[in-house]
């Protein structure tokens, strides 16, 4: 079922004015620390009690594991989980039936986007954003049937924002003769800038969403993102639980975002004059064309 809701938690737009490294951007609101008013007897039994746990913790070999802030987790479980996602048969995707009431795309209307003679897919996401970390997941498998990734990385969004394990698009590279897919990882887990739209990508941001919110998803100036999967679906399991299950058209995670990949692969076919034909006239993709809206 789709989450109709967006990730507003904290969204970036670009700076008015450049930040300086390792500054939070300026929307994201931090307390200032209040004066203790504690005694000092009182902390200092304080002081040593969590010196006590902390040697037990030691001791035991015990570690507290945060979220991860790092686009790669470990060469060996990145290749598998980007293999996986990166080759789903297509006899998987037409396995599944259409799992949304209604298109988590709406019809827009904009001047056509290109890029590099084109027509363009652009995204504007955030590593934090717990309703990112699930449409990368729908997003990679379905452009992967339209070019090849390079680069993809893996994360979690952040630990108060579900930390649900997830793909990064920071480094990654596509290639494709039939569209150019622009990716713009705004923040990182930390809600650090480390990738900045440029003027005409944040003018149409706004335009079109009418606000600075995450994922945002705009394919070819046609459709343009509206909601997400539900990614409670995910919580609690690795990128590599996800992968296997995303390719397993039986498992509950299998059918979510194999649908959302048909779905997101009909809105694609809509820019690419239905090339390939053996992505656009697949059974899966056909299904999902009967959801999108027409106006």
């Amino acid at each position: 079922m789709a989450d109709k809701k967006r990730s507003k938690s904290k969204p970036v737009a670009k700076p008015a004015t450049p930040l300086a490294p390792g500054s939070k951007p300026a929307n994201r609101v931090i307390s200032a620390p209040q004066q203790s008013k504690t005694p000092i007897f009182v902390t200092a039994g304080v002081v040593v009690l969590a010196l006590i746990v902390l040697i037990i913790v030691l001791s035991s070999g015990g570690s507290d594991k945060t979220a991860a802030s790092s686009t790669t987790l470990g060469a060996g479980a990145e290749t598998t989980v980007v293999d996986t996602m990166t080759s789903i048969p297509a006899a998987t995707f037409d396995a599944v039936a259409s799992t949304k009431a209604a298109s988590v795309f709406k019809k827009i209307t904009s001047d056509a986007i290109t890029a590099d003679g084109k027509p363009e897919v652009l995204y504007i996401g955030g590593e934090f954003c717990p309703f990112c970390a699930i449409q990368r997941w729908s997003m990679v498998a379905a452009l992967s049937r339209f070019g090849t990734f390079t680069g993809i990385g893996l994360t979690r969004s952040a630990a108060n924002d579900g930390n649900i394990a997830t793909l990064t698009f920071r480094n990654t590279k596509f290639t494709s003769q039939y569209l150019t897919f622009t990716p713009v990882e705004n923040v990182d887990v930390n809600h650090n800038v480390i990738q900045t739209p440029t003027d005409a990508q944040q003018k149409l941001w706004l335009a079109i969403n009418g606000r600075a919110s995450y994922p945002f998803i705009d394919v070819g100036g046609k459709y343009a993102i509206s909601s997400t999967d539900n990614y409670n679906i995910l919580s609690k399991l690795s990128q590599t639980e996800i992968a296997v299950n995303a390719a397993d058209p039986t498992t509950p995670i299998g059918k979510s975002i194999l649908s959302s990949a048909n779905q997101f692969s009909a809105v694609i076919c809509s820019i690419t004059n239905n090339q390939p034909s053996s992505v656009c006239d697949s059974a899966g993709v056909k299904a999902e064309i009967a959801n999108l809206p027409t106006k």
